[in-house]
């Protein structure tokens, strides 16, 4: 199986040069900020709180 991604080297990089990556959040991604940041805002971690929300 192949690396999701190539390695770049600083070295390596050129004026303009660009790289796109994408990722698709999930919820242990949401739950893994809220514990790093301190931020365990309701509205954030609760489907049934957001709901209530505008």
């Amino acid at each position: 199986m192949s690396a999701p991604y190539k390695t770049h080297y600083f070295e390596d990089l050129t004026v303009g040069q660009r790289e796109t990556l994408m990722k698709t959040v999930m919820d242990d991604d949401v739950i893994a900020f809220a514990d790093l940041s301190g931020d365990r805002n309701p509205v954030h971690l609760s489907d049934h709180f957001a709901r209530k929300t505008r």
